[in-house]
């Protein structure tokens, strides 16, 4: 660890390192689930994780994608500021990879889209005010849907929903 707390593959995160240099810092933390996960899911002194770092630093799509579907519990993380890794994936540059990983982190916590962060921003308010493209904002309003109807079905009394 450096001084910031953070680990080789937050490091290399920060970078944007192919695929293959992830795989192998990650498989040397241990080959187990367990040990991947707690390797996925440090925070350095900021309360950032690995997916953070690779979110804020437009990582390969491919390497965002790897680490969320090595550990989908990374999607529910917030740094020191309340950011989850969404909120991050809404801040800056958009192309279409944006898009997908955006999606994948929805799908991954379909609650993050209504979440605040610590300065009172959604995803969504975050994805407006940093010229989101439409095919991200068009996602992280189907998300806050997702979450509002499934919010609306735990609540109701009528089995009908229940079933679904």
């Amino acid at each position: 660890m450096d001084n910031r707390g953070r680990t080789a593959l937050h490091c290399a995160c920060a970078k944007r390192p192919p695929l293959q240099v992830v795989r192998v810092l990650l498989t040397s933390s241990g080959n187990d689930d367990a040990h991947i996960e707690s390797f996925l899911l440090k925070k350095d002194n900021h309360g950032r994780i690995p997916i953070h770092a690779s979110l804020a630093n437009h990582a390969a799509l491919d390497v965002m994608r790897y680490l969320l579907h090595r550990c989908e519990k990374s999607a529910e993380v917030t740094d020191n500021a309340h950011n989850l890794p969404l909120h991050v994936a809404c801040m800056g540059d958009f192309d279409q990879d944006r898009a997908v990983i955006v999606q994948d982190l929805i799908e991954a916590f379909r609650d993050g889209a209504g979440i605040f962060s610590r300065a009172g921003k959604t995803p969504l308010s975050l994805a407006v005010e940093c010229g989101g493209s439409l095919n991200v904002i068009h996602t992280l309003l189907e998300g806050k849907k997702l979450r509002q109807i499934s919010e609306y079905m735990r609540k109701s009394k009528n089995s009908q929903f229940k079933r679904l």
